[in-house]
């Protein structure tokens, strides 16, 4: 049963969290490693691989930090802290970020490339030193029957700035509009970030720290690992959220790369919507797209998760997402002699990306919302940290290894497609395993709290 915060600490705690999580959801506009980073590679002449490097570093690190520091969270009495240094790194490392493009312009591109994914896995180490002690200042600041509120304020709030953010990613990166080069036109787009992520890292540190359980018992890291083990032997209902998950997690392969696919090969900066043909137009329009997706996608997915059941969430985000690999698969075949151009001059290739993008968010969207609240649901609450770090580190070697996976293939054969198409074999994998899922709570398990729902490639929701 949780513990009632303390009154005095709600208000204040409530509104900052609230304007951190927006300022930093905000932010992601302009550190979208799946649009603006891998564009910004792709004009340095960056392979695939690079691509897919970007997304196993930041993924993992998002995946795997949080367990070394949890023994230590547990057993400080002042928990603040940890964020206050989680806020510091993020903030420098976004200064970094914005600094090597200027001051390594003329650099090799390697060195630009190497330098910039260097600060942005500085960052997200920095995000994950700051996601336990988020959690624990929430939980003990804001009540059990607020938290539904607290998480959607952030999330409305914080894709409204980020749908506008899109806009000025698109303008910035317009050379016609804004008469910014590349690469300052990029280090325009990372200052925004920074101001915008680095003000809402900062704002969450003037929380008052309420008082908090403090465990000097914590079991030290590999104890905590042994006893992940032990846990997934004993509880089936937790295996089979594994193995669905791992599965899924083959997603990988080919979603770090739908960007730089459909600008590749489908040539959408050749001419076309969304600017022209310039890349600002086109990272404008995937931006935009995955904003309005999770708007309209999330309250569906909610109100699934809360009629029906979290089961049911992911069995149909699942079978969602095998849509995904066989659109991309079809995209190139799409040409204008099979579909004609929209009158004012929207190309068949233009309308299967925004599809593609479409489908992606929408079905990711459900499989974090559906996943995060089945385990809360299905974990013993005293147990319930265990099984969601033992969660996390599960699924992270998959979510490591898979996007170098595809940006080896792409790279060693020149093409995309096989990415995709091992994409929508583990797509259609993975439905066929999320039909094994009981739900928790006809079985009479512990209820949980609605979770907040990231999008690909967002660490918004740990801020």
């Amino acid at each position: 049963m949780d513990e009632q915060p303390d009154e005095q600490y709600i208000p204040r705690n409530y509104w900052l969290g609230v304007a951190n999580g927006a300022l930093v959801m905000g932010g992601f506009a302009f550190l979208n490693v799946q649009a603006v980073v891998a564009v910004f590679l792709l004009r340095l002449g960056a392979s695939p691989v690079m691509v897919g490097l970007v997304s196993a570093l930041t993924f993992g690190t998002m995946l795997l930090l949080p367990l070394p520091f949890a023994p230590m969270v547990e057993r400080a009495a002042h928990k603040k802290r940890f964020y206050v240094v989680s806020a510091v790194v993020r903030v420098v490392a976004l200064v970094g970020l914005v600094g090597v493009v200027l001051l390594l312009r003329d650099a090799s591109p390697w060195v630009l490339g190497g330098a910039v994914v260097a600060a942005l896995v500085v960052y997200r180490v920095g995000i994950a030193i700051g996601i336990l002690p988020f959690y624990e200042l929430v939980a003990h600041s804001v009540p059990a029957q607020r938290r539904g509120s607290f998480f959607a304020r952030r999330r409305v709030v914080g894709n409204v700035v980020k749908i506008g953010g899109a806009f000025l990613v698109g303008y910035l990166l317009d050379e016609g509009r804004s008469a910014l080069a590349f690469p300052d036109s990029y280090a325009a787009v990372f200052a925004c970030g920074l101001l915008l992520s680095g003000s809402g890292a900062l704002a969450f540190c003037f929380v008052t720290e309420p008082p908090m359980h403090v465990d000097r018992s914590g079991l030290g890291l590999w104890a905590k690992l042994r006893e992940g083990v032990a846990i997934s032997r004993r509880d089936p209902t937790f295996r089979r959220l594994i193995a669905c998950q791992l599965a899924g997690s083959m997603v990988m392969v080919a979603s770090p790369f739908a960007v730089v696919y459909c600008l590749k090969v489908l040539g959408l900066l050749d001419g076309g919507a969304g600017g022209s043909g310039s890349e600002g137009g086109a990272v404008q329009v995937f931006l935009l797209t995955a904003g309005v997706t999770f708007m309209i996608a999330l309250p569906i997915w909610a109100r699934v998760s809360d009629r029906v059941g979290n089961a049911a969430v992911l069995r149909s985000a699942y079978l969602l997402r095998i849509a995904a690999p066989l659109l991309a698969l079809a995209l190139p075949f799409l040409g204008s002699d099979v579909i004609e151009p929209a009158a004012w001059g929207v190309t068949p290739q233009w309308i299967g990306a925004v599809g593609l993008a479409v489908l992606l968010n929408a079905a990711s969207c459900g499989v974090q919302l559906g996943g995060l609240n089945y385990m809360l649901e299905m974990a013993p609450r005293e147990h319930r940290p265990r099984y969601m770090a033992m969660w996390k580190v599960a699924i992270a070697p998959v979510v490591i290894v898979a996007p170098l996976l595809g940006g080896w293939l792409a790279d060693a054969l020149d093409v995309y497609w096989p990415c995709f198409a091992i994409a929508g074999v583990f797509a259609v994998v993975t439905a066929v395993l999320a039909l094994r899922l009981d739900e928790p709570r006809d079985q009479g398990a512990a209820g949980g709290e609605v979770s907040e729902c990231p999008q690909p490639g967002d660490a918004s929701s740990w801020s």
